[in-house]
């Protein structure tokens, strides 16, 4: 089967917290693209859901650094086992220049 993906998905193990209907919700981000990320939450959430989406992103170098903030759509969202554990599909939305930056350094680092 031949891979659909336009960008190159890279493994990563990075706390992140998503934000939704006035709540939010911790996770963990285990593979991110230029287009979107996989992740793991103990919420179930709609299809299409519009997110906010905080990466607990480091410098590579130093160590430091803020979380990245961008806009994200579900269009995933599978039950993981027995656990109350889901794996969610993200397409980010409304990236802004220091986005696409910050997705390519967590990418390349």
């Amino acid at each position: 089967m031949r891979e659909r993906r336009k960008y190159e998905r890279y493994q990563h193990n990075v706390p992140i917290s998503i934000e939704w209907d006035g709540e939010e919700f911790e996770g963990k981000l285990v593979n991110l693209s230029m287009t979107g990320a996989g992740c793991f939450v103990r919420k179930r959430f709609p299809l299409y859901a519009e997110i906010t989406v905080a990466v607990q992103a480091k410098d590579p170098f130093t160590g430091d650094g803020e979380p990245f903030r961008c806009q994200a759509t579900v269009v995933r969202c599978c039950k993981v086992g027995t656990d109350r554990e889901y794996q969610l599909g993200l397409f980010f939305t409304h990236l802004t220049e220091e986005n696409l930056a910050q997705i390519m350094d967590m990418a390349y680092y």
